[in-house]
């Protein structure tokens, strides 16, 4: 998972600094880039995105309602980082569309090659044991930041309670994920479709994280779009 985004000191002097939502879009367009190298496919809004390095999913009405901007200002700000080089367009389709930031290597300087671990279960972790050994000695430097880095980990693996329920495990980096590709509000609505049917049916699954990426975002996103039935008028008898 990625922790930070490196930002510039120029940035001060850039037009983008100057409005404060243009700069909140910017970061999110950063956040929510393609930051491994690795292509994948994303599902988004019910259509299957290939996105590569760089690349970000952006869907006018969703963002605007994620980040509370109007889609007027979307649209502007859209075409003017198009103009100004910052972003270019790779692929339209009739919900979204695919966009790269330009020289994004500058905004993903990493020290480490990162892996995508999503599909990874982390149920194991309930069942660790912590078998370090207790000495007089005081630890060494190199001891610290190898207990420190430990201690992230585990804390990275520690699934929370999600849904009206409580009863959807997610850890915070998969929560994050799941955010960054389909966006606050659908993941939200994926999360409390599931947390019902698990409440309902007595849905049992290892990996949450995992079933809500094979099926239950789509099932939500097809219950979210489903026309409501409208009931048949009723006629009163004339007396």
């Amino acid at each position: 998972m990625r922790d930070s985004i490196p930002i510039c000191r120029s940035i001060l002097k850039h037009w983008i600094f100057e409005d404060a939502e243009y700069l909140k879009v910017w970061l999110a367009m950063l956040a929510k880039a393609r930051y491994i190298r690795e292509p994948k496919k994303i599902m988004y809004q019910g259509t299957l995105h290939e996105v590569n390095y760089g690349e970000f999913i952006f869907g006018r009405p969703t963002w605007s309602n994620d980040l509370k901007i109007s889609e007027n200002r979307l649209r502007k700000l859209m075409n003017l980082l198009v103009e100004e080089n910052m972003i270019e367009l790779v692929k339209k389709t009739g919900k979204s569309t695919i966009y790269r930031i330009t020289n994004y290597e500058k905004f993903n300087q990493q020290d480490n090659q990162e892996q995508d671990q999503e599909y990874q279960d982390v149920e194991e972790f309930d069942n660790q044991q912590d078998n370090q050994q207790i000495t007089d000695r005081p630890p060494t430097d190199n001891q610290q930041t190898t207990n420190n880095e430990e201690g992230i980990r585990k804390i990275k693996k520690v699934k929370n309670k999600y849904g009206n329920f409580k009863n959807v495990l997610l850890t915070e980096d998969e929560l994050f994920k799941l955010e960054n590709e389909y966006g606050v509000g659908d993941t939200k609505t994926a999360i409390e479709y599931l947390s019902a049917y698990i409440e309902e049916k007595g849905y049992k699954s290892k990996s949450h994280n995992l079933a809500i990426r094979r099926w239950v975002f789509e099932a939500s996103m097809n219950k979210k779009n489903k026309p409501k039935e409208q009931l048949p008028e009723r006629k009163l008898a004339v007396l």
